[in-house]
């Protein structure tokens, strides 16, 4: 009766082992899309602050403002 139940319970441990691998396996797959996602998104940010610090004109004329501002401020 010892080895049937010593048999049942080594088979019980492998099926757990077996399952805990596979939910293990599907979480780092699901980790590794959302860290796709994230990199996509942070070069989306890049691509962006890139052009819009490219837009010299407006960023000329808010210097331009910032200054005109301080300088009549303490006439």
């Amino acid at each position: 009766m010892s080895n049937l139940m010593l048999a049942s319970a080594v088979k019980a441990e492998l099926a757990v082992n077996a399952l805990r691998s596979t939910l293990v396996a599907r979480r780092e797959r699901g980790a590794d899309a959302l860290e796709y996602v994230g990199m996509v998104v942070l070069a989306a940010l890049i691509v962006v602050g890139i052009v819009g610090a490219l837009n010299v004109d407006s960023l000329k004329q808010a210097v331009e403002k910032a200054v005109t501002d301080i300088t009549s401020s303490k006439g």
